[in-house]
């Protein structure tokens, strides 16, 4: 019976908001707590959402890697195999973007049944990892609050249906208008009462045109849109149309908020095949693009605004077109499997880096062009000239077959010395094999470290997690390279870099250097280093 009362009175107040005995829980403290929970509920949210997402990205490049060894060797067969594949595994990965859900195919090839079971397993772990990643965040985040209400002075419930209840109401909820000043005294301004709230540090300024589908030129703007966002979701708008104004609200269930949107179309766009790029408009908050317009779609733009700094963020851009002539360049590499860099930008669709074999579209003229794949020499067109379509094929050379000396750098050594010194402006070039462990779990990783998106090492980028870095901008247990006694910097993915300083090359795990820390540590990697002297003065 009192379990039941406890529930009620929960409920009650849920639904009422405050009463003013809680007048407290919206002082200026709680409100920053509230902004930093809210912030770490959502993020949670959207890792689990991600972490499905991640399952499936890299199913569609295990597909995308066979379909290119299928074509290479011409079997028939295995192409329409690995393309059946490759379809339903993009269908699945936009729909779970657009809705959160996940549509498995309702038929598929003999071939797939096996694939595609083992695939839906690693969602189902994926998808057990994150609600134990949500549960988590609450059960910290209650103990929070409830500890924080106890400093105010606020009384919660002990039942912890009704306690779980009030949070929520909490998060939810608009602050109550403060009590009535006394006669004779001056009233507070709401901007002391309740001062801006921020959360999380903000992140580096991105550049002015911060994502283009491909090259153009002559560029004209379409229209602008603009929300005030209080968490992450995904939108769309169709661009293909008449010029006008539309307005809408976007809820968000899992944050309990509703964001409210306006896109202006400022010209008329006819059904067609354009370059597409996305304008930052002054210090807004910018979107990823998931999917953008085409006859395909319909014009749609479909995109998903990030997590935000603040509650509420202002979050604007102008979409701009280009008609201009494009020429198609094939690129084919042996091996398979290269990023394409075009005029110092990696190649994207959507959000996806493309990878070789690939067609990409230029406007004509001079580009250039670097071909990278981990395990070979980079692949360098620093003056392409392209007026027409053409092929390019390109047989990358081993890092391997290059001179130099080989290093191994053990997970439990500090700063190993690797016996080579560099001039400002040589090139580094690194061929690495093994894997290392420096996690609690004993989780090996390669030089890339334990990927922070990945559900699986979350733990190791929570606050006391006891996963101490030397540098916090890279992941934990990735590879670190320090010149002399110069900051250290990542090699992660690069295996190659350009000397900023001269001195002796040093490389270490992304661990702190205490011994207290590194005494479970395990593995080590062995690295091939070859240097090319450079010009640079």
């Amino acid at each position: 019976m009192m379990r039941a009362v406890a529930i009620w009175l929960g409920l009650v107040i849920a639904a009422y908001g405050a009463t003013s005995v809680d007048q407290a829980l919206y002082g200026p403290e709680m409100m920053a707590l509230r902004a930093a929970i809210s912030n770490e509920l959502a993020a949670a949210e959207s890792r689990t959402r991600e972490g499905r997402a991640q399952v499936l990205r890299q199913a569609l490049a295990d597909w995308e890697t066979e379909l290119a060894e299928r074509r290479r060797t011409r079997n028939i067969r295995g192409i329409a195999v690995a393309e059946d594949a490759r379809m339903a595994l993009q269908r699945m990965l936009e729909e779970l973007e657009k809705t959160g859900r996940v549509e498995w195919p309702s038929s598929l090839r003999r071939e797939l049944t096996e694939p595609f079971q083992r695939l839906r397993d690693r969602m189902e772990g994926a998808e057990r990892t994150g609600a134990d990643l949500v549960a988590a965040a609450e059960r910290a985040a209650l103990e929070r609050f409830r500890t924080a209400a106890s400093r105010v002075g606020v009384s919660l419930p002990q039942e912890p249906d009704a306690l779980r209840a009030r949070f929520h109401a909490w998060l939810r909820e608009p602050p109550p208008s403060p009590p009535a000043a006394a006669p004779g005294t001056a009233p507070v301004a709401r901007s002391e009462a309740e001062p801006p709230i921020a959360a999380a540090p903000r992140r580096t300024e991105p550049p002015e045109f911060f994502a283009q589908s491909r090259p153009g030129a002559d560029w004209i703007d379409v229209g602008i849109w603009r929300a005030e966002s209080r968490g992450p979701d995904v939108y769309e708008i169709t661009v293909f149309g008449p010029a006008g104004e539309r307005r809408g609200e976007k809820s968000n269930p899992v944050l309990g908020r509703t964001t409210a949107w306006s896109w202006r179309q400022n010209r008329e766009v006819m059904p067609g095949a354009y370059s597409w790029r996305l304008r930052r408009l002054g210090t807004a908050d910018v979107v990823d693009v998931i999917e953008w317009p085409s006859p395909s779609n319909d014009g749609r733009l479909i995109f998903r605004t990030r997590m935000p700094s603040r509650l509420p963020a202002e979050t604007a851009f102008e979409v701009q077109y280009s008609t201009s002539r494009l020429v198609s360049v094939d690129i084919r590499t042996d091996p398979p499997g290269a990023l394409i860099e075009i005029n110092g930008q990696p190649h994207r669709e959507g959000l996806r880096e493309v990878r070789t074999p690939a067609t990409v579209h230029v406007v004509p003229g001079t580009i250039s062009m670097k071909l990278s794949l981990d395990g070979y020499q980079d692949a360098v067109a620093p003056a392409l000239r392209v007026d027409s379509n053409r092929t390019i094929t390109v047989k990358l050379a081993p890092l391997k077959d290059l001179p130099g000396r080989t290093v191994t750098v053990d997970a439990q050594s500090v700063w190993t010395d690797s016996g080579i010194a560099v001039r400002r402006g040589d090139r580094v070039r690194l061929s690495i094999e093994g894997e290392w462990s420096c996690g609690a779990r004993g989780e090996m990783t390669g030089p890339q470290g334990y990927d922070p998106r990945d559900l699986r090492f979350s733990h190791y980028y929570l606050a006391g997690s006891g996963a101490p870095k030397q540098l916090e901008s890279a992941p934990y247990g990735a590879l670190l390279v320090r010149i002399g006694t110069n900051s250290p910097m990542a090699v992660a993915g690069s295996r190659g870099f350009v000397a900023s300083a001269e001195g002796p090359l040093l490389f270490d795990i992304n661990e702190s250097t205490d011994p207290s820390h590194r005494r479970n540590n395990r593995g080590a990697l062995k690295l091939k280093i070859s240097v090319q002297p450079g010009g640079a003065p």
